[in-house]
């Protein structure tokens, strides 16, 4: 076929062999959303343990907020790794729709191509997916070990002695 033999229903059919990756990129959006939201918590998060640094006298307390922003360092690049390859996911779902349209205007077979591109793309993703499963393992621990040691401290050092 070519771009003068293309009759509304040829167009019909390109489009329906592009939606399932359109609702792939439509998810992958949906996945850079909590990604972006999850990485604003942490810049900010950062930032004011960082401000409120300063200001601490207490050795120990201010280690905890040292060991804290480490933390919240490496979530941030976890995350920030996630986001980069899940935008490379959908530029590459991006591709992949472009190269069915331009497979089905032109005489050429683009079925590697396209197989070659969503390959990468799905490997983008599981890599951005297990990124992803790291920070929430992170933030999950640190929260567990930080809430355990801040309960220990209280049950060791009574306050009620007077």
């Amino acid at each position: 076929m070519n771009g003068s033999e293309f009759d509304i229903s040829d167009i019909a059919h390109i489009i329906q062999i592009s939606i399932a990756p359109v609702f792939m990129l439509a998810g992958i959006a949906g996945f850079l959303n909590v990604l972006a939201g999850r990485l604003a918590r942490v810049i900010n998060r950062a930032r004011e343990v960082d401000e409120s640094l300063d200001q601490v006298t207490d050795e120990a307390l201010r280690q905890d907020q040292i060991e804290e922003l480490k933390v919240q360092l490496k979530r941030g690049g976890f995350i920030n790794s996630a986001i980069i390859f899940c935008t490379c996911s959908a530029f590459l779902i991006c591709l992949v729709i472009i190269v069915i349209f331009l497979g089905s205007f032109v005489s050429a077979h683009f079925a590697l191509v396209v197989s070659g591109l969503f390959i990468i793309c799905m490997v983008c993703l599981s890599i951005a997916f297990a990124l992803f499963l790291l920070e929430v393992s992170i933030a999950t621990h640190y929260t567990q070990t930080s809430s355990r040691e801040k309960i220990n401290r209280r049950i060791l050092l009574p306050k009620d002695i007077t």
